[in-house]
Parts: C-alpha cells; sequence; structure tokens
C-alpha cells in the first residue's frame, strides 16, 4: 500500500522529478548576465566576512553568504552552484503548489504555468537573486495564509522568517509585508499581523549594521536608483521586458480571463 503522503503528493513529487531532471541537463551552464555578480559578493564575503565589500550594490548580500563557503568548498565550477541552487527553485514550486490547492481548488494549473514560464525555466538555470527572491516571497505568502486558516503561530513564525529572507535578497522583498499586512486585514485577523514585526525587525537591524559598518544605511542610498525605475518610460520598457519574458504564457492567460471574472474564486 502506498504512504498516504505519497498518494497526496504524487502529482507535487513528479513535477519536481521532471523540473530537476530538465535543469540537470543544464547544469554546467556558463555563467552569464548576473551571475558573476553574485559570485562577486561571495568573494568579498570570503575576504571579509563581517564586512564584506560594497559589491552588492543596491541589494543585501545574502546569496553572497549563502554562496561563500560553497565557493571555499567546490570552488567557482557552474556544476555545484548551480546544483545548490536547486532548492530556490523547488521552494517556489512547492510553495506555489501549496497555494494551489488553497485557491484553485487543487489545480495544478498554476504550478504549470509557472514552471511553463520562459523566465523561470532560465533564470532557475543561473544562480543570480531573483529565483531566491521569488521562493522566499511564495513561502512567505503560502505559511501567512495556511498559519492563519490553521490559527498556527509557528506557520506565522516561519512566514515571518522567510519574509525576512526575501528582505535579505533583494529590497524588493520589502513588498511581502503590505501584502501579507491586507491579507490579514480582509480576514479581519489584523492581530496575527504582528508576526509581520519578524522581518521589519530584521530589516531595521539590517541597516543598523550598515551604518555602522558602512557608515551609512545602503538601503537609502538604493533608494534614487529604484525609484528612476519608476518614470513612465521605464515602466514602458519594462512592461515590454516583462511581456517578453513571459512569452506565450501571456496568451494563455488573456484566454483565460473570461473564465477568471466570471469564477472569483479562479
Amino acid at each position: 500500500m502506498k504512504p498516504v503522503w505519497l498518494k497526496r503528493y504524487k502529482h507535487l513529487l513528479f513535477i519536481i522529478i521532471l523540473f530537476v531532471f530538465y535543469n540537470s541537463l543544464f547544469i554546467n551552464k556558463a555563467f552569464h548576465i548576473d551571475d558573476p555578480f553574485t559570485i562577486d559578493i561571495a568573494r568579498a564575503v570570503n575576504t571579509n566576512f563581517f564586512k564584506p565589500d560594497r559589491v552588492f550594490f543596491s541589494n543585501p548580500p545574502l546569496l553572497g553568504f549563502y554562496y561563500a563557503p560553497l565557493i571555499r568548498i567546490f570552488g567557482e565550477k557552474e556544476p555545484w552552484l548551480h546544483f545548490f541552487y536547486f532548492p530556490f527553485s523547488l521552494l517556489a514550486i512547492v510553495s506555489m503548489f501549496f497555494l494551489s490547492q488553497r485557491f484553485a481548488k487543487k489545480s495544478l494549473l498554476p504550478v504549470l504555468f509557472l514552471i511553463a514560464t520562459p523566465a523561470f525555466i532560465l533564470s532557475s538555470q543561473s544562480i543570480m537573486l531573483d529565483i531566491p527572491l521569488l521562493g522566499f516571497l511564495l513561502a512567505a505568502v503560502t505559511t501567512f495564509i495556511y498559519g492563519l486558516d490553521r490559527n498556527n503561530n509557528r506557520l506565522l513564525i516561519l512566514s515571518g522568517l522567510f519574509a525576512a529572507l526575501a528582505i535579505l535578497t533583494k529590497y524588493s522583498g520589502l513588498i511581502a509585508l503590505p501584502i501579507l499586512f491586507i491579507y490579514a486585514l480582509i480576514h479581519s485577523k489584523i492581530v496575527k499581523a504582528k508576526f509581520l514585526l519578524i522581518p521589519l525587525l530584521v530589516f531595521v537591524l539590517w541597516n543598523i549594521y550598515c551604518v555602522l559598518v558602512y557608515r551609512h544605511a545602503v538601503f537609502f542610498s538604493a533608494l534614487p536608483y529604484r525609484f528612476e525605475a519608476y518614470f513612465l518610460n521605464r515602466i514602458w520598457i519594462r512592461t515590454l521586458a516583462s511581456l517578453s519574458f513571459l512569452s506565450g504564457t501571456s496568451i494563455i492567460v488573456l484566454l483565460l480571463s473570461p473564465f477568471l471574472f466570471k469564477k472569483r474564486n479562479g
């Protein structure tokens, strides 16, 4: 007789196996785009653990701290660094699966849309910041929702930790805080929003560390660069880029839109 967990999660297990197999075909792919940027952060951490060089520019150096010991052990070899990137992709897939179980009547379509998106396929074969950010964000949202549903404080604490990791990966991770706060507000469980103090505290501590070590809060010096991205000409460019990344999957969403508008739960 098959174990209960295997019956329940057999589709998820199949997707994970398929994803790992497919990505393993590209495990020796050369570093490109922003991959060297991550390696630079790891080098800086290995040079000075407590005060790494400001090579992380407008993003925190969490991924560099993750890769620093791996580079010491395995060197800067593509297969090893790509292999240890798999957990971030798998975290995103597993989180999306549980969100699908919660909101899409156990449909696998959201998971399949995620892993079929060209941006996800290509980014999951890199060592850039994007997939870790996505994985931590989805995990934070998933554990927060399940924590509210089940009144489970352990899941809510875990959600706070995932949100903190997202923020320490890219400052874009701060978007998790208003999203989760609004979700708690809508479901009349605003008291549970107190667990969002965990990522907020981590963010404050990171800025205090920057002030003590680098003599200024790196986050605030990065803000002007971030605001530039919201000028109209930049928004237009980013919109076109996003549609290019989504490729054919955006057409599928358009075809499904009549159904989605009729079925609010969908």
